[in-house]
């Protein structure tokens, strides 16, 4: 399995890492896990890659009473609370490496998807944070994983919320790739567009390409959107 080497740390641990980093980081893991992985553009097999390839163990259950926690991820072994299916609280014994996901508290596939990937990200990025970032001391657990988060811009945040960000661009990464993108939006481009010119004034055309693509990736329309602008494959306006 590949991984990160030669990164630097904040004093509280949190990993510095830039956008090309881990989207150079996810394009050595995917070739790893499949050397003909970027042959033709496919959705991720999200589960496949974390629990075979990143070698974690992934459950679900529902976290909290309110459906207000999305996933936990394990940094070292320890009990995490779930709900059973009677609706009372109960205390599982977790090793190091398991991913806990609500997929009822995600509300859908492609949420589930993304928070499963969003949860690979903390188990590679964050075993060496300070304990005042670890929720429970051993376990980091995700009320809101936004969406986007990702091209927030490095100052703005706090070293939690930097840690999410590492989290949200690996997942954005693994479930859209550049090359995947970049020739899915080329082809959809050409069947719609051919001999004409994409304007503000006409986006039904772009927003189909949106809708094809972000449901060919399994992901959401507002993620793939986001990633067509950090792309230049559409402008400001456009967008």
């Amino acid at each position: 399995m590949i991984k990160l080497t030669g990164v630097k740390y904040t004093k509280i641990g949190v990993m510095i890492l830039s956008k090309r980093k881990i989207e150079s980081f996810v394009h050595r893991q995917l070739l790893d896990y499949d050397k003909h992985y970027f042959d033709h553009p496919h959705p991720v097999n999200i589960d496949d890659f974390v629990e075979n390839y990143l070698k974690l163990n992934i459950e679900f259950h529902q976290l909290s009473l309110d459906r207000s926690e999305l996933g936990a991820t394990a940094l070292s072994d320890g009990t995490i609370q779930i709900i059973d299916s009677d609706g009372k609280v109960s205390l599982r014994f977790f090793r190091k490496g398991s991913i806990y996901i609500d997929d009822v508290a995600c509300n859908s596939e492609n949420r589930t998807s993304f928070t499963i990937g969003h949860e690979a990200g903390h188990s590679q990025f964050n075993k060496k944070v300070k304990a005042e970032l670890i929720d429970n001391k051993d376990q980091i657990r995700d009320k809101v994983i936004q969406i986007g988060s990702q091209y927030i811009k490095r100052r703005t945040k706090t070293d939690k919320e930097w840690m999410e960000w590492q989290a949200d661009t690996y997942s954005a990464y693994l479930h859209m790739p550049r090359e995947f993108v970049i020739q899915l939006y080329r082809e959809k481009h050409n069947e719609y567009f051919k001999n004409k010119r994409i304007t503000t004034s006409r986006p039904n055309r772009l927003w189909k390409i949106v809708i094809e693509i972000s449901d060919f990736l399994h992901v959401s329309k507002e993620a793939l959107a986001i990633r067509l602008k950090e792309l230049k494959l559409i402008s400001k306006d456009q967008f």
